[in-house]
């Protein structure tokens, strides 16, 4: 319980602080990118959590899997994560972001409570080739997880990215 009540305080500090930043226009130049896969693929959760971001396309990751490995308060169920798969491919999207944007995703996929990391990964988007593109993965996956309904409608309703 302390854990989530520190969670959302961190949320949504983090939150007011990146809109206070923004209308003071003091936003740094978005020189960072990342991959948003999971939770993190519509602009709009970007826009609801000030996170400055634009999309740059759709984008994968080679020799990867998403695999629901992350266990999550419903019995049996998973959120998102991504593992090492010989052949396979993630897709998402890919976001040019800045430092501060960063550090409010760590905020919200829970770095701070060792859920997810973040790690680097080269990421292919629009026909270019992209390194050092930041992305989470699970700090200790499960196996045998399944999504909830609800964050499986969101993450299908993206299902253009593969054409």
């Amino acid at each position: 319980m302390i854990t989530i009540l520190q969670q959302r305080t961190l949320k949504y500090g983090f939150r007011e602080w990146l809109r206070i930043k923004s209308s003071l226009g003091r936003d740094q130049e978005l020189d960072a990118n990342y991959f948003g896969y999971g939770a993190n693929l519509s602009i709009e959760r970007f826009k609801k959590w000030n996170i400055p971001a634009e999309v740059v396309g759709t984008a994968f990751i080679e020799n990867h899997q998403l695999k629901f490995n992350l266990p999550c308060e419903y019995k049996g169920k998973g959120f998102a994560g991504i593992e090492k798969s010989p052949g396979k491919k993630v897709w998402g999207i890919l976001f040019k972001v800045n430092s501060h944007a960063l550090k409010m995703l760590d905020v919200l996929e829970w770095v701070p409570f060792n859920f997810y990391q973040r790690k680097l990964f080269q990421v292919v988007s629009n026909g270019a080739t992209y390194t050092n593109v930041h992305s989470y993965v699970t700090r200790h996956p499960k196996t045998d997880l399944i999504p909830s309904k609800g964050y499986l409608d969101f993450i299908v309703r993206y299902r253009d990215w593969e054409t």
